[in-house]
């Protein structure tokens, strides 16, 4: 049988532009999850309109996934925290499948708008591109 070939021995070294690539999608990264946490906190009525009926107790809900982006956008910044911090992110944005599957079954909850299907269709790809990309802060924490 043949030798086993070690992984490591097949990486390309990363160039210093790539390097710079990484540290830019974790900023941005972190800064859309800081964004969007205070937005939780700051503007619950918005989000409010967005829920669900069927989630039991959906003003916590609202102010407890905030806070939990927060946390996990700060944690994406330090070494030692973005495996956990992107971990959270990844189940806060599953959590998050029902209501957008549910905003696209229905018509947009928001009243001075009026959002195509297609739209809100597009937004169930785009959570699960959103997923992969924080996987990629799980996956190697120590390369960005």
């Amino acid at each position: 049988m043949g030798t086993r070939m070690d992984q490591h021995t097949l990486e390309i070294p990363e160039t210093k532009p790539e390097k710079v690539l990484r540290k830019i999608a974790l900023f941005a990264t972190s800064f859309f999850f800081l964004f969007t946490g205070m937005r939780h906190l700051i503007a619950p009525d918005f989000y409010m309109m967005l829920m669900p009926t069927f989630f039991p107790l959906p003003l916590f809900l609202i102010y407890f996934t905030g806070v939990l982006q927060l946390v996990c956008a700060l944690g994406l910044l330090f070494v030692r925290s973005r495996k956990w911090a992107a971990v959270g992110l990844m189940i806060f944005l599953v959590s998050a499948l029902p209501t957008l599957v549910y905003l696209w079954v229905y018509k947009s909850p928001i009243p001075t708008s009026e959002i195509p299907s297609w739209l809100r269709l597009l937004s169930l790809p785009l959570q699960f591109a959103l997923i992969f990309w924080v996987y990629q802060f799980a996956k190697k924490p120590k390369s960005y």
